[in-house]
């Protein structure tokens, strides 16, 4: 089976919403001139990515849906960075307190580069995913979220996945 990697605008030099805004047409290319380049026909198309690329995923996600474009058939995502929201604290973010690779003011850092605001506009489904409301969720394709146990990034994507099973989602956790 065929594998694309779309490559995407990074922050801080290229905050939000350069990095969706590419990752999203990187996707569409595919999913429409796929043939015509290359003469494959994308009949199942998973959409992955890990930290902030399985944010990336699930903002490309939420896109097709509002643009009422294919959405994906599966999301396969990595330990989801998905709340850039500095004041949504989660008990996993504990773990950056003494954590001298991922500190929590790199946590922060890093979420204020992508946004260049912070505060309500990482509140925005496509910033930090968690966000994403139920009327969208139900849309979302069959999920599988993977986590490892001792990541500041955990609660997230367990927060996102237990937001998709209540919006009926087929989403499975997998931790590592």
């Amino acid at each position: 089976m065929p594998v694309f990697s779309v490559d995407y605008r990074l922050a801080p030099k290229n905050p939000f919403p350069d990095p969706i805004n590419d990752a999203y047409q990187g996707y569409y290319w595919l999913i429409t001139q796929l043939r015509a380049h290359m003469g494959i026909i994308p009949e199942t198309v998973i959409v992955t990515g890990d930290s902030a690329g399985g944010q990336v995923a699930v903002a490309v996600a939420n896109l097709a849906i509002l643009r009422n474009f294919r959405v994906p058939d599966g999301l396969l995502l990595h330990y989801p960075a998905a709340n850039c929201n500095p004041n949504h604290f989660l008990p996993s973010q504990m773990l950056t307190l003494d954590d001298m690779m991922c500190s929590f003011n790199l946590l922060l850092y890093v979420s204020h580069a992508f946004t260049r605001r912070g505060g309500n506009t990482a509140r925005n489904c496509l910033i930090s995913t968690i966000y994403t409301p139920k009327s969208l969720l139900k849309q979302f394709p069959v999920t599988k979220v993977f986590l490892a146990e001792v990541d500041p990034l955990r609660d997230m994507g367990i927060t996102l996945a237990l937001n998709m099973k209540k919006a009926g989602v087929l989403v499975e956790i997998f931790y590592f």
